[in-house]
This record gives structure tokens, sequence and C-alpha cells, in this order.
């Protein structure tokens, strides 16, 4: 998963969104398939010393079964990234978790021509 430049440290909250190319016409389309989800781990971390963002090759992620089951359903049909989300929103977890099944149903286009 890639998106967040380096900058993902534990204890952050993502939100994680699926991006696939339709079948039909070919354009790029992209769906937000977890909201507020925790960082509980990442492969690397920055030195001490320097500002530069470092490429993180493994994120672990408080997940539920279910959403476990979303993140993979999102891989199998495109690929998955993540978005740090700003850690002043104040939105619940709950309030922001999508059904796996919208992600099939209903994509936003993203713009990017096929």
């Amino acid at each position: 998963m890639v998106g967040v430049a380096g900058f993902l440290l534990p204890g952050n909250r993502v939100d994680v969104v699926g991006t696939r190319r339709d079948e039909h016409s070919g354009a790029i389309l992209a769906e937000t398939i977890l909201s507020n989800i925790k960082v509980l781990a990442v492969d690397q971390t920055a030195a001490a010393n320097s500002n530069e963002p470092i490429v993180v090759r493994a994120v672990t992620l408080e997940v539920t079964p279910a959403e476990g089951e979303t993140l993979l359903k999102g891989k199998a049909v495109g690929s998955i990234q993540l978005e740090l989300r700003n850690p002043w929103m104040k939105a619940t977890r709950a309030a922001n978790r999508r059904p796996s099944s919208q992600w099939s149903r209903r994509p936003r286009l993203c713009g990017i021509p096929p």
C-alpha cells in the first residue's frame, strides 16, 4: 500500500482507497473502502536526525474480520492505497464505515482516462 509519502506512523489513522479499471470504459475508478482505520505498525521508521520520508513496504492496520475481507477484496480487484487522515478530525469509526458491497456497486470515477 502506498499513498502517504513515508510519513505514516503507528497511531495514525488512515482511509483505505481501492482503485480499479472499469471493464467497459477502461476508466480508472476509485472508492474509499474503509475509513478512519488505526495504524498499528509500519515496517520502517525514519531516522531521528532526518526529516526525509521513507518508503514503507508493509503496514499493520487494526481491522475487524469483515474489514479484513474488504481489504482482500479491494486488493483482488485492483490496488489499494492509504490516505493519511487529519488527526484533528473527530469522526467516529462506526460513522465512516462503508460496507464492502459498495466497492463493487458504487465506485466513483477519478477522471483518469484509460
